[in-house]
């Protein structure tokens, strides 16, 4: 299989990262994230998706881009989502700075169409009563050509590693910028 392979680290600001192919005008916020969408630690639009991460600074990413589905390697990883991406003429962007402006931005050369995005979450454990965030966690940013899908959950984290996550704790905080809707 033919895959272009990139390791990256990113500041992620809010514990967020944007993985952009159709970004939206300048100036505009990202769609309203929902609690649901906070609680999977995966957000999905059709042209951008958001990923929640267990800290803000030095947070490690591979990102691998194959032109056919890989395999589904998830032992060694806690959790794995699943969406489709669509990616317009300036190819695909990540980075963690503003989803309308990513300054930062990797940016992925990428045919225009719909791709799958497969995010992997590894290194989670459950955090320690006034931890902040873990700090051996990582992630696999998975892409290939496929069809539109709604999110999909692949492998469930532990019932109690999502428990102490900061994510639900964080609802507020994403209400208040005005990116999850008041209930």
């Amino acid at each position: 299989m033919d895959t272009r392979r990139y390791e990256l680290v990113f500041d992620a600001e809010f514990s967020l990262v944007y993985l952009v192919g159709e970004p939206p005008e300048a100036g505009t916020l990202p769609a309203e994230l929902t609690y649901a969408e906070s609680l999977r630690m995966f957000g999905s639009r059709d042209g951008a998706v958001t990923i929640f991460t267990a800290r803000e600074w030095d947070v490690p990413f591979t990102v691998e881009i194959s032109k056919s589905a890989p395999s589904e390697d998830f032992d060694s990883w806690e959790h794995v989502v699943e969406a489709a991406i669509r990616v317009g003429a300036d190819g695909l962007r990540l980075g963690s700075d503003g989803v309308s402006e990513l300054k930062e931005a990797k940016r992925f050369d990428l045919e225009p169409g719909s791709y799958r995005v497969r995010v992997s979450y590894g290194g989670l454990r459950v955090m320690e009563e006034g931890e902040a965030e873990v700090d051996d966690d990582r992630y696999r940013i998975q892409l290939w050509p496929g069809p539109p899908s709604e999110p999909a959950v692949l492998k469930q984290m532990d019932p109690a590693i999502a428990a102490s996550m900061p994510y639900p704790e964080m609802h507020g905080h994403f209400v208040e910028r005005g990116l999850i809707p008041k209930a």
